[in-house]
């Protein structure tokens, strides 16, 4: 198993429109090879967001670096 945890700051969007935007595109990360499971971040006063991805491998892991 690898855990990666990914955070990131928006810029020009507010947290509605991130909001938006993360659902329509939620339902792609299931077809990445490996993932087990994925809990998404947000701190929406400060505009930060991101995720914790456990994989069932570092390989795995390291393939979703090109989606």
């Amino acid at each position: 198993m690898y855990i990666r945890i990914v955070t990131f700051a928006t810029v020009g969007i507010n947290a509605d429109e991130y909001g938006a935007l993360a659902g329509s595109i939620a339902g792609e990360f299931a077809a990445w090879a490996g993932l087990l499971g994925k809990v998404w971040l947000g701190d929406r006063e400060r505009g930060h967001y991101g995720g914790v991805y456990v994989f069932a491998s570092k390989a795995d892991a390291d393939r979703s670096r090109s989606t």
